[in-house]
């Protein structure tokens, strides 16, 4: 029988590792905003993905210059990612008794981490919202970096409720 803080600290590793991996594959992709003017053109955080009308592909070049706004969303997309990421081996580690007050230092990990992603998202939602045009809609990895807020959100609760209370179990 698993105790209360294994079985909350086992959901939260999940969370984790989900949140996290959402988090890494929308910085790594290039469909943050789909661009539907003439044919699609696809822009990332780091890369645009023109299509080439000689070879019928898309060709992703990186982005040198960009707005502001876009290295905000970068920078807190980065450290969101980092600091879920860092809170995967907190709660293995108090979810097997091996950190004391686990609960509220991985709670901490994933309330900083949803923030940073909160506001790199925000950002990235305010600045882009009004420049779209009528048939260009945001992508896949813009919605992936929200969820992997919800995520880290949803995981601050778990991260609490893993207390070490040996007496509270859940059968």
């Amino acid at each position: 029988m698993l105790n209360r803080r294994r079985k909350f600290g086992l959901v939260t590793f999940v969370l984790a590792v989900v949140a996290t991996s959402f988090g890494i594959i929308a910085l790594a992709t290039h469909t943050w905003v789909t661009a539907v003017l003439f044919n699609t053109q696809e822009y990332g955080l780091f890369v645009t993905c023109p299509p080439d009308p000689d070879l019928g592909i898309k060709i992703c070049k990186r982005l040198e210059d960009v707005a502001p706004f876009v290295n905000v969303t970068r920078a807190f997309m980065i450290m969101g990612s980092f600091t879920v990421f860092l809170a995967i081996p907190l709660t293995l580690w108090h979810a097997f008794g091996k950190l004391r007050l686990g609960n509220k230092v991985t709670a901490a990990a994933f309330l900083i981490a949803c923030i940073f992603f909160l506001i790199a998202c925000s950002v990235y939602t305010a600045k882009t919202r009004p420049t779209l045009i009528s048939n260009d809609c945001f992508g896949y990895s813009f919605i992936l970096a929200w969820v992997g807020c919800c995520v880290a959100g949803m995981a601050i609760p778990f991260a609490f409720y893993a207390t070490s209370n040996e007496y509270s179990t859940i059968s």
